[in-house]
């Protein structure tokens, strides 16, 4: 997404003049998860748990937000449907992830 944020977009479906209307919403998106990331990675305990349940949350809102223009027509295609199914497998990595850090203190 930071490095080719048009083709991040083109590949749901949306048309070249949109995807670069677009460009800089998709690095703002792509800088939001390298920073979910460094977060995760530099916390530790209950700290590291927060993380990953806010990375839940976002990936949970990307989710919603890309079934959403599916069904509005916004975005189409395979690339579309799949990047829900990653958001979502994303979201219960992370609630996994926070649980078992969760039981182990």
């Amino acid at each position: 997404m930071l490095a080719a944020p048009d083709a991040s977009v083109r590949a749901l479906g949306v048309d070249t003049a949109s995807a670069k209307r677009l460009r800089f919403l998709t690095r703002m998106a792509g800088a939001r998860d390298l920073g979910l990331a460094a977060g995760t990675l530099a916390a530790s305990g209950r700290g590291r748990r927060t993380w990953l349940l806010v990375g839940a949350g976002v990936d949970a809102a990307d989710a919603i937000a890309i079934t959403v223009a599916l069904r509005d027509g916004q975005v189409r295609g395979l690339a579309a449907r799949a990047t829900v199914a990653i958001a979502a497998s994303a979201v219960a990595a992370g609630i996994v992830g926070a649980i078992s850090g969760w039981r182990r203190q």
